[in-house]
């Protein structure tokens, strides 16, 4: 066991669319303002219209919730994770319990006017963990979750018990060995007490120092704050009771026969290498569970690095008559990343990670996005591209603004969504779900909850046949302990860990092979387990099968704006701070905040002697409110302390806020394929439009062989016109579900087809459907499918998480987010996830014929076999295999998956 122990040791691992040519009228839609929230700030909610509205999970919640979040002590499978969550949710007020394993950790929505904080750590602690509440904001630190990843405490404390248990084992070994050795000479009456007393205190003390943690899992429960209660059954406690029953039996053997007597028989040799295999296995357990972690422990150093780093912020003179290109002093101060704000402006230097999500305004450069996409080659970026944090600056030095703190970077929400997909969820919502959604969950928890209580009953059989079957003429004595030696094994033998790891481990595993594809799943393992029935593909149009990547082929501007250069570049300036706050995760707003970045960049280069006052795209904005499908409004800052209001978007969007449109602009390209047009408004007078192009993204097509070859029926389903869906429809062979359909009625079509029966080769069940898209305005319909799929590459920046509950019950409809730019990660996805969950069932299959076994074997199949009895330190021994089996078995699925 120690050279095992040393070579895990030697090979550890470190470890919203929106659409703006829709000029088609739509009585089904009154105009109406959908608030947006812009960073760090919350705003009265008003209710959506039915078009406006995304379902941001699929149940509904109480509004007064509150969250809080957890650091768990003493958990160690899934039957710890189903009697945790059972014991939160039976607390009056509590809403929802999501608990995660890999990060020990438990999150709570609760509503404060019926329960406390102090209820729900009583209830943990009467379940039989310790509890203690995270920091500020519900967040653990970077550095304290990779703490917990790796573990480190946990080994140290389980190496220093296997150490303590093995070295006070060897020597009871050599104790026992000297008495044998003098037992028939003349100095056995001299030596022998003082030798068995020797054993004893040795025995005693391995029980009292390094097997006390084994003990005090089991029994911790019995004494929370100072009441006493039965214990929650795990497999603690049955390692304990065969433990105690070992010391108890020898007690009683020396209290009935004395410390001398030949007939004595003790087990403190045998409570000691119990204890010595019990503490090897266990870390062995956790070293191979780290090891699964291994992709979160890289995430967490990668967050804490940049928590650690510090950039150079400017801070100009107050005199900005001059251009900064052109000389003006420009003041560089160091500052920590986590006190950089909105709209700062500094400077990031090579081999440095980008800290907050950002623009460019000055500099180009090559930039490493592996650690959010999963992309391996470096991408360009220049004026008016966005960084994400995480991410690393690879070549020149780059002079960026950021757009979202480092709390509401996308690295932040990347770990949420990360340890989001570790978290099992129990609460009203699961309990709605059908049958059919759960149930290798179902299975998995009736399992493990009663599994030590089956124990128990199959110890107490075992011990009385094992007594009454014994020979009439041994004493009743020798019977007791032959009975007692059964029902050791039998107590000892039992892992109920190894079916609580079947499933997490494995599914821990798919997740980090997912996230080295450049894919989150804040579904977790509900949404490995539907992907692995997925039946059907309802598939988005615009920036799903298309680039998404608009760029503006033309631009056309209005009286007096076309005339005057100094007006379009007020135009630009207005338009680019309008549009920041969208732009990261709507490809219209991204097209025409880049355009208007780089045009104001290039005049400030070509126009020596006139400064900007502000960096392009960083004015100040109010009022900003966003219509999902049609546009957005704002009142942006301009010169001479003047507020502009600013409409850009559909033109349907224009004309329901009183703006009249040009003729010339909206029929010059109306008939051209593959275009969309965005119109803008200052003022409430119309200024002009852009004409963007989009174009079918590279590998679209071998794509949908792939996911056809899988056996999934592929539908189109989109907002734009008939023409541009047949046009794409036609190149990819894929049917058109619907055009020119608005948010709530791409839902509609969804729920039609999760009603309908799949084909026969998926056994006429009803259709487990997903939705892919890249957009607000399809964010219903993924609340709605049973598995939601974002395609964006930087969708998590833009949730708000203010909400009091959006820690646990999440703020985005998608239980899968593609972050990577390559569409193929979709069918290696849902072949992860084929494999993940057949693996997760041949893992509860090999724990369930494994424990039968071994209890078999314990039970007295080994002497029928002529394999002589089973004792306890070799029940143990199979014990301790059982889990490390498993786990070995999921990180090989790793390895394969990889």
């Amino acid at each position: 066991m120690s050279r095992i122990i040393k070579a895990c040791e030697l090979f550890d691992i470190r470890l919203l669319e929106i659409k703006y040519n829709d000029s088609d009228p739509d009585p089904y839609s009154p105009p109406s303002f959908q608030a947006y929230t812009r960073p760090g700030k919350q705003v009265p909610e008003v209710a959506p219209s039915t078009d406006n509205t995304v379902n941001q999970e699929k149940g509904s919640q109480p509004e007064s919730l509150s969250t809080v979040r957890f650091l768990i002590t003493g958990m160690t499978c899934s039957a710890c994770v189903s009697t945790l969550s059972h014991a939160l949710t039976s607390v009056p007020g509590a809403f929802r319990t999501n608990v995660s394993l890999p990060l020990s950790r438990a999150t709570v929505i609760y509503n404060p006017t019926t329960t406390s904080t102090d209820d729900l750590i009583f209830a943990i602690e009467g379940a039989g963990y310790d509890a203690e509440v995270l920091g500020q904001h519900n967040h653990g630190s970077a550095a304290q979750n990779l703490k917990l990843v790796r573990r480190e405490e946990e080994l140290q404390a389980l190496k220093g018990a296997f150490n303590g248990a093995a070295k006070w084992a060897t020597v009871i070994t050599v104790i026992e060995w000297t008495r044998k050795v003098f037992v028939t000479t003349q100095l056995r009456s001299a030596l022998d007490p003082t030798l068995c007393l020797l054993i004893l205190a040795v025995g005693c003390y391995v029980q009292l120092s390094h097997a006390r943690w084994i003990h005090q899992n089991a029994w911790a429960s019995c004494f929370s704050r100072q009441r006493v209660r039965l214990p929650s059954l795990s497999m603690d406690t049955l390692l304990s009771l065969s433990l105690l029953l070992s010391i108890f039996l020898s007690f009683f053997n020396i209290a009935l026969h004395g410390l001398s007597d030949v007939q004595t028989r003790t087990y403190f040799s045998s409570a000691s290498f119990l204890a010595v295999v019990i503490s090897g296995g266990r870390y062995l357990d956790v070293t191979l569970r780290r090891q699964g972690a291994a992709g979160l422990a890289r995430l967490f150093r990668l967050q804490h690095e940049v928590e650690l780093e510090t950039v150079m912020m400017e801070g100009r003179l107050q005199d900005c008559d001059n251009r900064p290109d052109d000389g003006s002093e420009v003041i560089l101060t160091p500052i920590p990343t986590n006190l950089l704000a909105p709209l700062d402006t500094y400077h990031i230097f090579p081999q440095s990670l980008i800290p907050c999500d950002s623009y460019v305004v000055r500099g180009a450069s090559l930039v490493d996005e592996a650690s959010m996409t999963g992309e391996s080659l470096p991408c360009r970026k220049a004026v008016g591209d966005f960084l994400m944090s995480g991410t690393r600056n690879l070549s020149t030095e780059l002079v960026a603004v950021v757009l979202k703190d480092q709390a509401e970077s996308s690295l932040e929400r990347l770990v949420e969504s990360v340890e989001a997909a570790t978290e099992v969820k129990y609460g009203p919502a699961q309990k709605g779900a059908s049958s059919d959604d759960k149930p290798g969950r179902a299975i998995e928890d009736v399992i493990t909850e009663y599994f030590v209580a089956v124990i128990l009953v199959l110890t107490s059989i075992g011990f009385i046949l094992t007594f009454v079957r014994s020979a009439d003429s041994l004493p009743i004595t020798d019977r007791l302990n032959l009975a007692s030696e059964r029902a050791m094994a039998i107590l000892a033998s039992a892992c109920p860990c190894a079916m609580g790891l079947a499933t997490p481990s494995a599914v821990m595993a798919g997740i980090d092979a997912a996230y080295a594809c450049g894919v989150l799943l804040p579904g977790g393992a509900d949404a490995f387990s539907k992907l692995s029935r997925l039946s059907h593909i309802v598939m988005d149009k615009t920036g799903t099968l298309t680039e998404g990547k608009l760029q503006i082929s033309d631009e056309s501007f209005a009286e007096p704006f076309r005339a005057d250069f100094r007006r379009r570049e007020l135009c630009y300036s207005l338009l680019s701070a309008a549009e920041r706050d969208v732009s990261q995760t709507h490809p219209v707003a991204r097209a025409v905040f880049q355009w208007c970045v780089k045009q104001l960049r290039a005049a400030s280069l070509l126009e020596g002697s006139r400064s900007l006052m502000t960096e392009p795209g960083a004015a100040s904005v109010r009022n900003v409110s966003s219509v999902t499908g049609k546009g957005v409004y704002a009142e942006v800052h301009g010169q001479a302390n003047v507020w502009y209001t600013v409409h850009v978007g559909s033109e349907r969007f224009l004309s329901e806020n009183g703006i009249a449109i040009a003729a010339a602009p909206t029929d010059r390209l109306r008939n051209v394929t593959g275009t969309t047009e965005a119109h803008f408004a200052i003022d409430g007078k119309y200024a002009g439009s852009f004409t963007l192009q989009d174009s079918i993204r590279r590998g679209a097509s071998s794509v949908v062989e792939s996911l056809k070859s899988l056996g999934l029926e592929l539908t189109m389903l989109t907002g734009d016109a008939e023409s541009e869906a047949n046009r794409v429809s036609s190149q990819l062979q894929i049917p058109v579900l619907a055009a020119k359909s608005l948010p709530h009625e791409k839902k509609d079509l969804v729920v039609s087809l999760q009603s309908q029966r799949s084909s026969p080769t998926k056994n006429g069940a009803r259709n487990v459907v997903a939705m892919l898209g890249d957009g607000l305005n399809d964010a219903p319909a993924q609340a709605a499918a049973d598995v939601g799929i974002l395609f964006s590459l930087s969708p998590l920046s833009s949730r708000p998480s203010d909400a009091p509950s959006s820690l646990a019950v999440g703020t985005c409809a998608a239980d899968v987010i593609i972050m990577t730019p390559d569409l193929a990660a979709l069918p290696k996805l849902i072949t992860i996830a084929t494999k993940t969950m057949a693996q997760a069932r041949w893992n509860m299959c090999w724990a369930v014929l494994y424990n039968a076994v071994a209890l078999a074997l314990a039970l007295g199949a080994s002497e029928l076999m002529g394999f002589g009895t089973v004792d306890a330190s070799t029940a143990g021994t199979m014990m301790a295999f059982s889990s490390i089996t498993v786990l070995g078995m999921s990180l090989d699925l790793r390895r394969r998956l990889q």
